[in-house]
């Protein structure tokens, strides 16, 4: 989160200039010519003739026209083109044709005839009798013509030349698509400074004024915090900010809207920069004000910059150089009692910092909840929910904590807190294992309204929608829909573009399923370039992927040795529990596959107390097939049997296929070497034993065949083969045969 500086008045004190333009000329007829024709219908409905009576603006259009002209009032100026575009779905035919005519009539007749549209205007203010005024004074339209109006007195012929000039070029923009290359080297003409009319001209060319650039700014800097793919793109954006930088120097925001923009796109100088200067322009105190408030504005910029300096470098990862500004922040917030920039400055600290992690945050809930600060207390509420969620705290209590976060958003109606605590609720359902309830609570989040009618009916879309989109991504990819999959990751694309803040969210789960599927199917040289992309976004996760890859392939002694180093790092640096089973649990089974029972063994026993001490019921149930796995290896099918009896039910609801058919298969090799070590081998009990086996590895196979899992679908088609031919089922025997040849081609 970044935390912008207050505005000081430095720069709201300035008087805003107005300029007139060309786009605004245009904005001056589109009024006039739609009052004329509202003014027509106000005339005695007897006099009309009946086309007349027809050309007359609803209700309808009343309203959508006035909500458009007031967003182009606001904007800054547009092409004639866009222009067309935006008001013709909104006038009446006849109105819309009116105002082209009216725009080529001044284009056509010269100065004169634009000098005398202008001044008509005044009449639309005034009271002529038997009629009343058609705009008032006081509104927002009528601020806007009397700005416009003594604008234009201002201007003497020179200038309304050469705005003239603008007009031509700005009208057969739109309809000839041809310029004079002359008229635009006089219209670009600098002119001297000393000359007080060229000065003025150099004005006119500002195409948006001091409160349209601060719209524009207070819009862009909204949508990129609410919804970033609403907002322009981060080169159109950096386009408009020079522009108005160009126009308007004295509005330093600006120079933070482009800290901003350089965020988005990773860019570490131009963001340093832009943040420099943002806060060098807001030290900017006028002379005229009194010393104790020159010091005070001057004391509070500076820690508000040591903040964003310390929240800049978190974001680029910089650790050290973030501390270091956030303590000077801290220094200068004491200093002068902020209690407000202290406690943004404690949110951070425990971000950065692993010491007494917890007390830090619970101090910063309490003293926020204390000031009113209830955005900042919810994120601490859910801070704290994400660090109990690594420790063996129960489950109960952690979502108990988490529901105090949703009562203070619905209480104070913070609709993006909202949404990241249902993701974070989404995440921990998923963390314990329930993955039916990860998927429920991010469909949950998708469904949720978050538009605000304030802010044009945008929804709000942040981190909490790309976690969402990503669960449900990697939830098809594990049921084998990789179609749905794909879709959802597109949508994920759409709202999250590369250059996004939580674009690596999406690309990282696309990279882990499409190594997952390559590594099903067998497709090594594709599943290790999948691999080397995972570790440019998570270094772990990727050489945890590496090793499983070198497993499939065979190579176990060097996927050991990448075991080995990653069990070593998690005790020189903190790796949460879910991770640090997983790397025991492809241990194991590397350990397993050696032969090495002995040491396979008290690792699995060592998941299993991590898994119980930590309340991760999913990776426990995947222990126990491993578990029953090595029972079977050392002939003890039956007591595998007792433990996949335990985990059978909770790997259908919540577990993924792979999982399913591994531990469908693994019952069905307990089942049947069970009844093969028998003495009874050929009673009915027995036979109903083989034939439950049997059924158990066509679910095995299924759930192979769902997510292509080539090599395993042979394992199963192989056992059968075995079964049937033990059995003295020949017929069976060859048919399974001849679909282990043709697997291949069965799932292209």
């Amino acid at each position: 989160m970044v935390l912008p500086d207050q505005p000081s008045s430095s720069s709201s004190s300035k008087s805003a200039r107005d300029y007139v333009t060309p786009h605004k000329i245009s904005l001056l007829v589109l009024v006039k010519e739609f009052c004329s024709v509202r003014q027509h219908s106000q005339t005695k409905r007897s006099l009309q003739k009946a086309e007349e009576i027809s050309w007359e603006h609803n209700v309808k259009q009343n309203r959508d026209f006035h909500c458009t002209l007031l967003k182009l009032i606001q904007n800054p100026d547009m092409d004639l083109k866009r222009l067309m575009n935006i008001i013709h779905p909104v006038l009446h035919p006849k109105t819309y044709r009116s105002f082209i005519e009216r725009l080529h009539n001044l284009r056509k007749n010269g100065i004169s005839v634009i000098m005398d549209y202008i001044v008509t205007l005044d009449t639309l203010l005034v009271e002529p009798a038997p009629l009343i005024a058609l705009i008032h004074k006081g509104s927002v339209i009528g601020l806007f013509i009397r700005h416009m109006l003594l604008a234009f007195d201002k201007l003497s012929f020179n200038l309304i030349t050469k705005l003239f000039r603008k007009f031509h070029a700005y009208f057969d923009a739109a309809f000839v698509q041809c310029f004079d290359e002359n008229l635009e080297i006089a219209c670009a003409d600098s002119p001297p400074v000393e000359d007080l009319e060229e000065s003025f001209s150099e004005e006119c060319q500002v195409f948006a004024s001091q409160k349209q650039a601060e719209f524009f700014i207070a819009q862009q800097s909204a949508l990129l915090q609410i919804n970033e793919s609403a907002a322009l793109s981060p080169f159109d954006l950096q386009q408009k900010i020079r522009e108005l930088m160009k126009g308007n120097p004295e509005i330093y925001e600006v120079c933070f809207l482009s800290y901003l923009n350089s965020l988005r796109v990773r860019e570490y100088c131009g963001a340093k920069d832009n943040l420099y200067h943002h806060f060098d322009r807001n030290t900017t105190v006028p002379q005229e004000c009194k010393a104790s408030a020159v010091s005070e504005d001057l004391s509070r910029s500076s820690r508000y910059a040591a903040l964003n300096l310390a929240i800049f470098h978190a974001l680029f990862g910089h650790k050290e150089e973030a501390l270091s500004a956030l303590n000077e922040a801290i220094m200068v917030a004491q200093e002068v009692n902020d209690n407000v920039c202290l406690q943004y400055s404690l949110a951070w600290l425990y971000r950065l910092t692993s010491e007494n992690k917890e007390i830090l945050i619970e101090r910063s809930i309490a003293k926020s909840a204390e000031l009113g600060l209830w955005h900042l207390s919810s994120v601490g509420i859910q801070a704290l929910t994400k660090l109990k969620s690594s420790t063996p705290a129960m489950p109960s209590s952690i979502f108990e904590l988490l529901t105090k976060s949703d009562i203070q958003n619905c209480q104070h109606s913070m609709t993006d807190m909202l949404g990241s605590a249902i993701s974070l609720r989404a995440g921990l359902w998923g963390h314990y294992g329930f993955s039916s309830l990860q998927l429920l609570f991010s469909e949950v989040l998708l469904y949720l309204k978050t538009s605000d009618s304030m802010r044009g009916n945008i929804y709000h879309i942040g981190e909490g929608v790309c976690l969402a989109l990503r669960n449900l991504a990697l939830e098809f990819a594990c049921r084998g829909s990789y179609v749905n999959s794909t879709r959802a990751l597109v949508v994920a694309r759409d709202l999250f573009p590369t250059h996004s803040e939580h674009s690596h969210i999406w690309q990282l789960a696309d990279l882990i399923i499409k190594f997952e599927k390559a590594l099903f199917q067998s497709k090594w040289l594709k599943a290790q370039q999948t691999q080397k992309g995972i570790a440019i976004f998570d270094n772990d996760e990727g050489q945890l992927r590496k090793a499983q890859l070198l497993f499939y392939q065979g190579n176990l002694a060097e996927a050991d040795v990448i075991l080995k180093q990653l069990l070593d790092s998690c005790e020189n640096k903190q790796i949460s529990a879910f991770f640090y089973v997983r790397i025991l649990l492809l241990r194991s089974e590397l350990l397993s596959t050696t032969p090495n029972y002995i040491m396979a063994l008290p690792l699995l026993m060592t998941n299993l107390a991590k898994c119980e001490t930590y309340h991760l019921s999913g990776l426990l149930a995947v222990t126990f097939i491993h578990v029953a796995a090595l029972q079977l290896e050392l002939g003890l099918p039956k007591q595998g049997i007792v433990l996949l009896d335990q985990v059978y039910v909770s790997l259908l609801a919540n577990g993924t296929f792979y999982d399913r058919g591994c531990c469908c298969f693994l019952y069905a090799r307990c089942l049947a070497f069970s009844v093969i070590q028998s003495k009874n081998k050929n009673s009915e009990y027995s036979k109903r034993l083989i034939l439950k086996a049997i059924s158990m590895s066509a679910k095995a196979l299924e759930s192979f065949k769902a997510i292509k899992a080539v090599q395993k679908m042979k394992s199963v088609l192989f056992w059968q083969a075995y079964i049937y031919n033990y059995l003295g089922m020949k017929t069976d025997r060859n048919d399974i045969c001849y679909r282990y040849r043709t697997i291949e081609d069965e799932l292209t």
